[in-house]
This record gives C-alpha cells, structure tokens and sequence, in this order.
C-alpha cells in the first residue's frame, strides 16, 4: 500500500487559505459584536424614555423639577478601589448608566438615583459609577460595561445631544428627548429639546455602527449605511 504525503507547497498553500479566511472572519466578528452592544443600548434607551413618560413626580411650576430628568450617560472610567472592583488597576473601559438626577450635579451619585434592571432581579442600569460604596457594588449589571462584554473600544455623540464635557442626554416627562440638564443657574433653561438627532456611534478597531436618537420623538434605531440620517431597513421591508 503505497502512502502519498503532502508536498511543502501544498501545506504552505493550505495555510495561506486558513490565514485569509481567518482575517476574513475577524470583521465580521467584530460587527457582530458591535451590532449586539447597539441593540443592547436601544433597548436600554427605550426603556429610559418609558421611565421618564410614566413619571409622575414631575411638577411643571418647579424649575428644579424640570431640570430632574431620567438621563442616559456613557463614560469611559476605572473602578477598582477597595470597595469595589470592577476594571483592572487604572484601565478604563466605556460603560453606560440609566439615572435620574436627583442631585442635580450632572453625575450619578448613588442607589437611589439610578434605575433598576428590568431583566435582572436585585441588579441596576448601571456598569458602575466613581465612588460606588461595596454594597451598590453588588448592584452593577456586567454587560454594560461594553467594552468589556462587547469589544467596544469608543463610543462618540454627534449632535445636539452631544457636549464637550459628557456623552449623554435625557428625556423629559413627555418622554421627548433632550440635552443632559444643566447644572448651572446661568445657563439653566426649563425646556432643551433635542434640536436634531442624536448620533451615538460605537467602535472597534475594525469597526463601527451607529445608533440614530430621533429629535421629538425618541425613535430610536441604527442608522443605515445606505441613507444617512435614515434609519436601517428591516429584512421584511426590504423585500418588500
């Protein structure tokens, strides 16, 4: 029985083939990746502006109140103090939070501000906050840490919602959309609607997709690459 053994050409060719459909496989991979992590924050999203549309503490002659506003907020921070670890030491990754500010400074500061996770029992919308104490460290959903569960590498705002000081906006008891409320007298201003969409993009390093906040509406969607500023067709309406 006579055995035939590969040539060195054919292992190397062989090799090559497993390479490119190995580079080939990677951004996909990583879109994959990018598009569950922006399904992930849509549904966040949405439940967001049910929050504050069945919000029945809203006073419309309180000034204060008007400001108070269910937010959502994106923030690349670090935490691992002794209360509480949730990055490796000084390695910041993009988590995201849903609260209500209460303590009107622009900042999530505690329990009692941020909203409970709708799919997880004992568990908060929040991947963590600066100055969590050990036992609201407990609270932390993992998942929305983004970057951790979902390879997320940066996340950028784009438009009216977008601030050089904070990734984020809010939505008013009308569930409309709007700036983050200001935390300055000065500049308070009772009503900051959403003057055109907001732009959330999430990235990789191969990759990005980008989630369209409709101005008025609150509609939220991804955006098409197509038609920008649209959002993305489904399969049923494309065939359509």
């Amino acid at each position: 029985m006579k055995f035939r053994a590969f040539t060195l050409f054919e292992v190397v060719f062989v090799l090559i083939i497993i390479s490119i459909l190995g580079v080939l496989a990677i951004p996909k991979s990583n879109q994959d990746n990018l598009r569950a992590a922006a399904y992930q924050v849509m549904s966040h999203i949405r439940y967001a502006q049910n929050l504050a549309f069945l919000d029945n503490t809203f006073k419309p002659n309180s000034l204060q109140n008007r400001q108070i506003k269910w937010s959502f907020v994106f923030a690349n921070t670090a935490i691992n103090t002794k209360s509480c670890q949730l990055n490796e030491k000084n390695k910041q990754t993009w988590k995201y939070s849903v609260y209500k500010d209460l303590s009107l400074n622009g900042n999530l500061n505690s329990r009692r501000e941020v909203a409970a996770n709708p799919s997880k029992i004992n568990k908060v919308l929040s991947g963590g906050w600066s100055g969590i104490s050990k036992k609201d460290c407990k609270l932390v959903s993992s998942e929305l840490d983004i970057q951790k569960k979902y390879g997320v590498t940066n996340v950028k705002l784009l438009g009216h919602c977008a601030t050089k000081q904070t990734r984020s906006f809010g939505f008013d008891n009308g569930g409309r959309p709007t700036r983050i409320a200001s935390t300055t007298s000065k500049t308070n201003k009772p009503v900051r609607l959403l003057k055109n969409d907001c732009k959330i993009i999430l990235s990789n390093a191969s990759s990005s997709i980008t989630i369209l906040v409709k101005k008025r509406t609150g509609l939220v969607c991804i955006e098409s690459k197509q038609e920008k500023g649209k959002c993305e067709k489904r399969p049923s309406q494309t065939q359509e």
